[in-house]
């Protein structure tokens, strides 16, 4: 059970290491040994927000149905479906979390399957602790700069639509304002076609 802090809630223990955005994460645990999910629950609980674990695709299909996660961890080797097939099928349908891909049995053929499944990671068991926060933290930092991105696509798109072309021009060095000075002279001018 995870410690509470003095106002009765979850304390989270923030590292660092792993990145800041751990503490706020929540995380899908899929597999069908109870050993690992038990190790992952242990390794992973304590420093993110919120970490629920499925022992079988078809459960982690119900979970995904009614919660987001940030990070989905998902073993390959399960009854009835591969991770990577799950995976696949969950894409199809719009599921966009990261997904990380851990298996006890890895060839360059699995590998390739999961990146085209859409792992963001592939993780070879057995594993360190360390080895499978830093896949994690690798993802939230990719879903941070993804956001980062659509934010700043998004307001350059709305003040590209809004802006004289001087105004487009992104910098402060000597070239680029000599520029601008030069397109604010010219500007007024009526050019005449040939």
């Amino acid at each position: 059970m995870e410690p509470l802090s003095r106002h009765g809630t979850k304390e989270i223990r923030q590292n660092p290491e792993f990145g800041p955005w751990l503490a706020q994460a929540s995380i899908l645990v899929v597999d069908d040994e109870p050993g690992m999910r038990n190790f992952l629950s242990r390794t992973i609980g304590p420093r993110c927000k919120r970490l629920e674990e499925a022992e079988n695709a078809d459960e982690a299909s119900k979970k995904l149905d009614s919660q987001y996660f940030d990070v989905v961890i998902l073993d390959n080797i399960m009854p009835g479906r591969t991770g990577v097939r799950w995976l696949a099928e969950q894409r199809s349908i719009g599921f966009f979390s990261n997904a990380i891909l851990i298996t006890g049995y890895a060839d360059l053929e699995t590998a390739i399957q999961a990146l085209q499944a859409g792992a963001a990671d592939f993780v070879l068991k057995p594993f360190r602790s360390n080895q499978i926060l830093n896949a994690v933290a690798r993802c939230l930092e990719r879903v941070k700069l993804q956001r980062e991105n659509a934010v700043l696509r998004h307001e350059l798109q709305s003040r590209a639509e809004n802006a004289l072309l001087r105004d487009k021009l992104i910098g402060q060095s000597p070239a680029i304002r000599r520029i601008c000075e030069t397109l604010e002279r010219v500007a007024p001018l009526r050019h005449r076609c040939c």
